[in-house]
């Protein structure tokens, strides 16, 4: 045979021999920490395979309204003073009436309020006026902005759970979003689900806030909360009631009780058995205005309390963090700072100094143990991939439990190896032994599309594997196509060589044309699918690829073979 045909056979061999190596694992089922085998990388196989997790999460707006009227509140409050515009007050109206559509109530002195209403039109184009009554008027958000905060809060919260999701460790998990206001989260293989849904769910806001001791006294807050609770019977009671709605509740019954502008939170504690409930937590002033944000954060990591031997989060500032905690922390030495995550008061100690490092810690309360260091991890890895925008809400939780994705695989795996067995023996049947060439080469078509999974890292579906079958399908009509081109040329009287030449030659135009259409509608579904759609879309395409080299290269690789033994005999004829 010809230098070239040894050439191309080697190019095949080890092709060949790459991809049984790369589907070994899988097939076999090695686990890649105890075998021995060179190849350790095994096919992932999606949610509905091998099991796992599938949320659909809800995100509340209003409170995302909320956040960012005070900060505009604050903003225009901070220009006001700049631009020397009189005004009495600003406040975020906070009433359940307005749903989400909060408001600023603005009151100015008399005669001032032409002069402000011309200046937030011009520079404000986020707000609208909503209402006005003699001195007061009130803003709100405009409807371009209200979308414009629906879109980013959204594309946010699938980065930031996207992030949470990565440092978990779970492989080709599926984000999207679902109609305006909803996410579909899907985690295959995930067996430590409750603490998958608290690192995805947790929103982490965390904020730095002054403890307001001056106006009331500790003693005088925890009296105020206790008759709070005796007269309009709120009691928290673990596990009966969410500790943010107690929250609410309180601050909502302390209106009228407590300074203008600040709010009660809680520090939980744990307290010994038979202890009364309301043991297990300690109510603070708090200023509502945010001193330092987790917005201005640079990092977080894990560290050791060299006194207590205690996990705790360090934090690092950014250069923009480090200048507000500088500020704060220098113009309220003596006063006490509270370090408030999810709404709840982690911590509030007391500033004895200056600090101008940039740099916190954060304590874990009384838990000890490998439960410290995991919730320590996991605190550190949320702050770290970035607060939610939003709060999330678990509308809808799904397990999928492996026996499911067993009888699926089993299932699929059937169907496919039925099909391929029908397709095998009507080829044989049909084209005799260059049938059986052609069910080599079909063979050699599902191996590469296999390997090519496992060394792109994919993620196989239950659609994939019907994926594949397909590929088995196009792959034969191939075949079909350039043997009915061989045959046509032995009819118009050509040798066997020559017409096994010009039916590869004028049958690939034909191939790569079908191709190369239903590569453009893999595509399509790539690009605007979602989850399993993506996954059938991903299969596809790989066997779009490998049908290209098994029918054209591989095949004609063969029939080389065959052809050069048939032309030493001149009366043979090619069995087709």
């Amino acid at each position: 045979m010809a230098k070239s045909w040894w050439g191309r056979f080697a190019l095949l061999l080890v092709t060949v021999v790459f991809s049984v190596f790369y589907v070994v694992p899988t097939l076999f089922g090695l686990n890649p920490e105890t075998s021995k085998f060179p190849v350790k990388q095994k096919m992932n196989m999606g949610l509905d395979l091998q099991g796992g997790l599938y949320m659909v999460l809800g995100v509340d707006f209003n409170r995302v309204y909320r956040d960012v009227l005070d900060r505009q509140g604050q903003g225009l409050e901070n220009v006001f003073k700049d631009k020397n515009i009189p005004f009495t007050s600003v406040k975020t109206l906070r009433d359940a009436s307005l749903g989400e559509d909060p408001r600023i109530e603005i009151t100015f002195p008399e005669g001032q309020v032409t002069k402000a209403k011309e200046f937030i039109k011009s520079d404000y184009v986020s707000l609208r006026l909503a209402e006005e009554k003699g001195n007061v008027i009130q803003l709100g958000l405009s409807r371009e902005f209200r979308q414009d905060i629906k879109d980013r809060t959204i594309t946010q919260s699938i980065e930031v759970i996207r992030n949470r999701i990565d440092e978990f460790g779970v492989s080709e998990p599926s984000i999207v979003s679902q109609g305006t206001d909803r996410i579909v989260v899907e985690l295959p293989g995930v067996k430590d689900i409750e603490r998958a849904k608290e690192l995805i769910g947790r929103t982490a806001r965390l904020e730095f806030k002054l403890v307001n001791d001056k106006e009331m006294s500790p003693a005088q807050i925890a009296s105020l909360v206790q008759s709070i609770e005796d007269e309009h019977k709120i009691s928290y009671v673990e596990g009966k009631m969410k500790f943010s709605e107690y929250t609410r509740l309180i601050n909502e019954k302390a209106k009228g009780k407590i300074p203008e502008s600040n709010e009660i939170l809680f520090e939980r504690v744990k307290s010994f058995p038979g202890a009364p409930e309301n043991q297990n937590r300690i109510p603070y002033l708090i200023h509502s205005r945010v001193e330092v944000t987790g917005d201005d954060l640079q990092d977080a990591g894990v560290g050791i309390n060299p006194e207590n031997r205690r996990p705790e989060v360090n934090l690092s500032f950014n250069p923009k963090g480090t200048v507000l905690f500088d500020k704060v922390t220098g113009e309220h030495i003596q006063e006490r700072l509270a370090i408030v995550l999810d709404n709840v008061v982690h911590s509030a100690p007391v500033l004895q100094s200056r600090i101008s490092n940039g740099r916190a810690v954060i304590t874990l309360g009384q838990t000890m143990g490998d439960r410290a260091m995991m919730e320590a991890k996991d605190l550190a890895t949320v702050l770290r991939a970035g607060a939610l925008p939003a709060q999330l809400d678990f509308l809808e939780q799904r397990v999928v439990g492996p026996s499911l994705g067993q009888d699926s695989i089993h299932k699929g795996a059937m169907a496919a190896l039925i099909g391929a067995a029908a397709v095998f023996l009507f080829v044989t049947f049909y084209y005799r032994l260059s049938g059986l060439i052609a069910v080599v080469t079909l063979l050699l078509n599902v191996l590469f599309v296999l390997a090519c999974l496992v060394g792109l890292e994919a993620t196989l579906t239950l659609p994939g594997i019907a994926g594949i079958a397909l590929t088995v399908g196009i792959a034969v009509d191939s075949n079909v196509v350039i043997y009915e081109r061989i045959r046509e040329e032995i009819r118009l009287g050509k040798s066997v060589v020559s017409a096994v030449d010009s039916g590869f030659q004028k049958a690939f135009r034909t191939i790569l044309d079908a191709n190369v259409t239903n590569a453009a509608a893999a595509l399509v579904l790539l690009v605007y699918g979602t989850g399993p759609i993506k996954g059938f879309a991903v299969t596809m395409l790989v066997g779009i690829v490998t049908t290209l080299f098994t029918a054209v290269f591989a095949c004609k690789l063969i029939f080389d073979a065959y052809v050069t033994k048939l032309s030493s005999d001149r009366n043979a004829q090619i069995s087709i």
